[in-house]
């Protein structure tokens, strides 16, 4: 992906907040400890918002932790460097402890990064009990319609979110 010509360009800036939307992000890795922004994390588990840092800590999955050091792990020598290492980011613990992510933790957690100075968002999940939310199934509709509502808002707050396209190779 090019990421020493980019970083040759710049390496981010630390006024840029990456909110990783997963299982929580270890704020005491290594690589990370300087780079996390505990003041915007929080957890979205179940739909209700807690700022304590063991409920955006990861439990029992470290993905929110890979994918934050993916973007922002620190140029310090040790372990690895992200792709942009100027920027912090916030853990927004969608990821309930079974690895599901319900509707109400992904709308949570767009409303948190739309209200707490979160500039990109990044989401590398389906939103369970479906792996696809359909607009025209009548089951899956209100689901699609929250977590739409919810991206938009964020959007008219001036949050980009960046959505992974999985690693299943699903031609969609």
């Amino acid at each position: 992906i090019d990421v020493a010509q980019a970083q040759a360009v710049t390496t981010g800036d630390p006024s840029v907040l990456v909110g990783v939307l997963d299982s929580g992000v270890d704020a005491t890795h290594p690589d990370l400890a300087t780079q996390v922004d505990k003041a915007a994390s929080a957890s979205c588990i179940g739909g209700v918002v807690d700022t304590s840092q063991a409920a955006w800590s990861p439990t029992t999955s470290s993905h929110g932790t890979h994918v934050a050091g993916t973007i922002a792990a620190a140029l310090n020598g040790v372990g690895i460097a992200g792709v942009a290492p100027g920027v912090k980011v916030a853990s927004v613990k969608v990821v309930n402890d079974d690895g599901y992510i319900y509707p109400e933790a992904a709308v949570c957690g767009f409303m948190w990064a739309a209200t707490h100075g979160v500039d990109i968002t990044n989401n590398s999940y389906f939103i369970d009990p479906w792996e696809f939310n359909c607009r025209n199934d009548a089951r899956q509709r209100p689901v699609w319609q929250a977590v739409q509502r919810a991206i938009r808002y964020s959007q008219t707050m001036g949050v980009l979110n960046i959505a992974s396209a999985g690693n299943s190779n699903v031609d969609l």
